[in-house]
């Protein structure tokens, strides 16, 4: 058996789907289209490294579509699939998994009960949550959970997901936890705790969990066919599956990847195609929707939160959101330097996933080559949904390369935008 899985590669015009209807001429944009196709052939880079069955892509610039496509399939062409297995093609309408992709949209839902006055960053979690506070967990604060300073411990994945969508089991488990270290000490990414705490603290204040009240809020509005926490019931089979590919990972590194999300990335893969995830609200990893939806609610941010004449977030809302609580920090559960906001990972100047002369843009990375993110330097919001989920291949420093050449091919605006991230 090959220790590397990959797909079955297909001539590019076989699976490539383009919604050109829906694109904008670049010129239109200040772009031109040498630059657009550059960074297309950066997205049939990935396709070629035989790791990602489907990739759905989307680019906005100025707010207009510049990019929209897809490549590969949505089924029949994992790992292990024979030529005879069904294919069906992964089109721009391919609902995806953003994984931890999903932390800024349950951030900016904190910030916004912020504004209201339902509750404050600074407020402690037992505030809403008294049980909570055993075991001298009682001084983690909402920010504490939004910045990864909670202190707390990891647990078992497969301990976590056996409660997964009952919520008194849930919320009893995580009362039971005992702190790792001292909430405020130090910078440790959580991938999954600290979401399900803030979902609750959503639901205790205002009575909806985080579906109901993303779609009566923003989706509705924004009119979003899909983009939410987790799926109904009718649409489970909508969703592409996630496929583990590459090599297995490696020691140290499957002992990090413990550390952070409690299991092996295989067992996360398998788990994240249940039933039972796909339909609950995992606040921090199960926003499904499409790579279109998921740079439209950026370039919402982009906007200061409006959205054609609708106020969707204050201005404040989204500034807040964005002020840089750590500077390039070294990340004890990531082993690297990351710059955070509360729920946002931040660009910089030198070190940054995100490339060079990116100090104004926010985004996040998802399982395991995911990204969304905007830059009010270039004016642009930019998704990448992936289903292969590899760990450390070849391929790899091909989605390095992709991602920081966006940022290199769209030149930076001669004025700002009003979005300030100090």
């Amino acid at each position: 058996m090959s220790l590397f899985r990959s797909i079955t590669p297909y001539p590019m015009a076989r699976v490539t789907t383009r919604w050109h209807h829906q694109e904008v001429d670049p010129r239109d944009v200040g772009l031109s289209k040498g630059v657009v196709d550059s960074i297309w052939r950066g997205v049939e880079s990935l396709y070629r490294t035989r790791a990602h069955p489907a990739i759905s892509f989307s680019l906005r610039r100025h707010g207009k579509v510049v990019l929209q496509g897809a490549l590969g399939h949505e089924q029949g062409n994992a790992p292990g699939d024979s030529s005879e297995t069904p294919k069906k093609l992964a089109t721009p309408d391919s609902l995806f998994n953003l994984f931890s992709a999903s932390k800024p949209i349950t951030a900016m839902i904190i910030h916004h009960l912020d504004d209201l006055g339902t509750l404050h960053v600074d407020d402690p979690v037992a505030e809403f949550i008294p049980e909570f506070a055993r075991h001298g967990k009682g001084a983690i604060t909402l920010r504490h959970l939004l910045n990864h300073r909670s202190g707390l411990p990891s647990i078992s994945g497969h301990e976590l997901y056996e409660v997964v969508g009952s919520r008194e089991a849930l919320i009893s488990r995580l009362c039971k936890l005992k702190l790792r270290q001292v909430p405020g000490r130090k910078l440790a990414y959580e991938a999954i705790l600290g979401g399900f705490l803030l979902g609750e603290v959503v639901e205790r204040t205002t009575g909806k969990n985080l579906r109901q009240w993303f779609r009566e809020n923003v989706g509705d509005r924004m009119g979003f066919k899909s983009f939410n926490f987790g799926v109904e019931r009718d649409q489970l089979s909508q969703v592409v599956p996630n496929v583990f590919t590459g090599p297995r990972v490696p020691w140290p590194f499957t002992q990090s990847f413990q550390s952070a999300f409690g299991l092996s990335l295989e067992e996360a893969v398998t788990i994240s195609n249940t039933d039972r995830f796909l339909s609950s609200v995992v606040p921090w990893g199960n926003v499904i929707g499409t790579a279109d939806e998921a740079s439209q609610f950026f370039q919402l941010l982009l906007d200061d939160g409006r959205f054609g004449d609708q106020e969707i977030f204050h201005p404040k809302t989204v500034r807040r959101a964005l002020l840089e609580q750590s500077y390039l920090e070294r990340d004890q559960t990531l082993g690297y330097p990351m710059r955070y906001s509360m729920g946002f990972m931040l660009g910089s100047q030198y070190l940054s996933f995100f490339g060079k002369e990116t100090t104004r843009l926010f985004g996040h990375l998802g399982l395991m080559n995911i990204f969304v993110f905007a830059d009010p330097e270039r004016d642009i919001s930019v998704c990448l949904m992936t289903n292969g989920k590899p760990f450390l291949y070849p391929g790899l420093v091909h989605w390095f390369r992709f991602l920081r050449s966006i940022n290199q091919l769209v030149p930076r605006m001669t004025s700002k935008r009003p979005i300030a991230i100090s």
